[in-house]
């Protein structure tokens, strides 16, 4: 690795892991059409948060069938289907023992 890269290199966790806005389904949540990763982005002067599919983000919108969703729509349909799972007692214990634990670091 070249030295002046090294120590221009960040040590530490970032104030903002997800950029100025989070988008916590960026990566995690796939298009229907394509099975690419949907990416957060701003629209509407930068005021309004959406999903898109990342195929369209980088060929642009012909290349991919599915629209931009708002991100508050895909994230509150996915909260509300978390809040209906309900895990056994054993895994209970073995998350919060996790949880408590503190972040991993890979």
């Amino acid at each position: 690795m070249d030295i002046d890269l090294v120590a221009r290199r960040r040590i530490g966790e970032s104030a903002r892991p997800f950029g100025w806005q989070p988008y916590p389904l960026s990566g995690v949540a796939r298009c229907a059409f394509e099975g690419a990763p949907l990416l957060g982005l701003r629209a509407g002067g930068r005021r309004l948060r959406y999903m898109r599919c990342s195929t369209a983000q980088r060929r642009g919108r012909a290349a991919c069938q599915q629209p931009m969703i708002r991100a508050e729509v895909i994230e509150a349909q996915v909260a509300a289907y978390v809040s209906g799972v309900r895990l056994p007692p054993e895994y209970l214990g073995a998350c919060l023992f996790i949880l408590r634990r503190g972040p991993v670091i890979i």
